[in-house]
């Protein structure tokens, strides 16, 4: 485990304690500093039956997805690291005319690439990810009172933190709009705008055209106005509303129920909404995810 010390630093500071039905409970204790900064408190709200929990700021980025299997290979979990292996032959597969090679060779490895977003992972590698956090947190916070959990959100919690208490919300900040007062795009998604758009009279259907010249850049069929070719670091735009980092776009996030939330840097500013959900069953370079906890108090 000495691999990992760098995950706990010795700054502790005090924060409230969630019990098993994850209601506020009124107790304090000392929490890493790491997970204060990391991590954001979703309070629970009226209507919502997931309860209080904290979700964190950043998608899983594969430095930290790399650990983890680092872990698991040098503790003999064979099962386990089979499971958790990364499928990159999934750039080339779903991109067969994207040039995407590079990707599958370099994407998950190169340091390049260490704050970008871990996709290409199961919904089984995720929960176990989640699991072996619980490990190393819990092992470090043995004499600890209370012990930490993380897992998967469901879908009702990962709503819970892009609508940030918002009943109308339809993406994880405030307002409708895709970008921002100067213009700037909001999220990393695929941003098809009127000029890619044209009506086909044969038909009597729109389509989108994708071999234009137009002044967005437009490389193997990605459309990207600030140098989001695909997925972008996972602190890159601004935080939502609350305080959470590419909920919207980048990549889709797995919640429990087998659905990909929030859309991808492949999908259309649609499909980037708070409800817009990926139906998966396998990994794929459009699917991430980013991790939920709750703190539990020890049995005496």
């Amino acid at each position: 485990m000495r691999r990992f010390r760098v995950l706990i630093p010795g700054i502790l500071i005090s924060i409230l304690l969630i019990n098993s039905s994850n209601k506020p409970k009124g107790e304090y204790y000392k929490l890493p500093k790491l997970l204060r900064d990391r991590y954001v408190m979703v309070p629970q709200i009226q209507g919502n039956t997931a309860g209080a929990f904290y979700m964190s700021r950043y998608e899983v980025s594969n430095l930290d997805y790399r650990e983890f299997l680092y872990s698991l290979e040098s503790q003999g979990r064979k099962e386990d690291l089979a499971i958790s292996k990364l499928d990159t032959a999934n750039w080339i597969h779903e991109f067969p005319k994207g040039f995407m090679k590079p990707l599958a060779e370099q994407y998950h490895k190169h340091p390049a690439y260490n704050k970008y977003p871990v996709v290409n992972v199961s919904l089984e590698g995720a929960q176990l990810y989640c699991q072996w956090l619980s490990e190393i947190w819990n092992e470090k916070l043995a004499e600890e009172p209370y012990q930490l959990n993380f897992m998967i959100p469901k879908r009702e919690q990962w709503l819970a933190a892009a609508n940030g208490g918002r009943e109308d919300a339809v993406y994880g900040w405030e307002g409708k709009s895709l970008r921002d007062e100067d213009g700037k795009l909001k999220c990393n998604f695929k941003n098809l705008g009127a000029e890619h758009i044209y009506y086909d009279r044969l038909n009597k259907a729109y389509g989108v055209k994708t071999d234009i010249g137009v002044k967005s850049k437009i490389k193997n069929d990605v459309f990207f106005e600030d140098n989001a070719f695909i997925t972008s670091p996972t602190e890159s735009y601004e935080a939502g509303i609350s305080d959470i980092f590419n909920l919207n776009g980048n990549a889709a996030e797995w919640v429990t129920e087998g659905l990909a939330c929030g859309g991808s840097w492949n999908s259309t500013g649609y499909d980037v909404r708070n409800q817009s959900v990926i139906k998966v069953d396998h990994s794929s370079c459009l699917v991430g995810f980013r991790p939920v906890m709750v703190f539990t108090k020890k049995e005496s």
